[in-house]
């Protein structure tokens, strides 16, 4: 434990020492004029995509990016006692049970994050999160609604981002694309865990709450 810790304390300080001589470098050698020049060039292009279009490409390129985590970094599979008894309950729900029926020992089925009652093992998780995680059960698809989530959340923060400060639309959008590839938003996204889900309840609630603000009354109801 405490030669890993030493290990990667050096890793970040010499990492940042090397990056920031490699900045300084460039700096000296190139100088910041064509360095402001290709910021101008390049936040100018983005500028010119439309607010739709590039909350799509954010929530494209969230979804992507949480994918290649799920499948590469944590080989499909489930990482945390929270997606397992998530994904347990929510198979017991596809199956049109509302929980577990205890057989044999009970203690079997004291499980982390569960609750056991009389005869019965069902999850601690809110329901919302669970019916959509039984959605992608039924769908033979349960892993996906991670980085489906994060697609979705990604997507409806961009265009509330631009809702919120239409006249800085360069500032949103290098926020935008710092969130959609946040490595935050990758590992959870790669999961299967409530709280991607709630991400999505979020950007859903922001964005139609200013879509009401702009006398959308139709976005009111959600």
């Amino acid at each position: 434990m405490w030669a890993g810790g030493r290990a990667s304390r050096e890793l970040i300080v010499w990492g940042t020492l090397a990056m920031c001589g490699i900045g300084v470098l460039i700096a000296r050698v190139v100088g910041d004029a064509p360095i402001r020049r290709f910021v101008h060039r390049v936040g100018a292009r983005i500028e010119s995509v439309g607010p739709v279009a590039w909350a799509t490409a954010m929530g494209v390129a969230a979804f992507g990016l949480a994918l290649v985590v799920q499948r590469f970094i944590y080989a499909g599979l489930l990482t945390n006692p929270d997606e397992m008894i998530s994904l347990i309950q929510a198979r017991y729900l596809a199956a049109g049970r509302l929980g577990g029926v205890l057989d044999g020992d009970p203690a079997a089925w004291l499980i982390l994050n569960s609750l056991v009652t009389d005869g019965r093992w069902v999850s601690q998780y809110p329901p919302g999160h669970l019916a959509v995680l039984t959605l992608g059960v039924m769908v033979g698809a349960p892993l996906l609604v991670g980085p489906v989530s994060a697609g979705i959340s990604a997507g409806f923060f961009t265009r509330s981002l631009e809702l919120l400060a239409p006249e800085r639309v360069r500032s949103v959008r290098a926020a935008s694309l710092l969130l959609a590839s946040s490595p935050f938003t990758a590992l959870l996204g790669g999961q299967i865990m409530s709280h991607s889900t709630t991400m999505v309840a979020g950007s859903l609630a922001l964005f139609a709450s200013l879509r009401a603000r702009d006398g959308r009354g139709g976005a009111s109801v959600l």
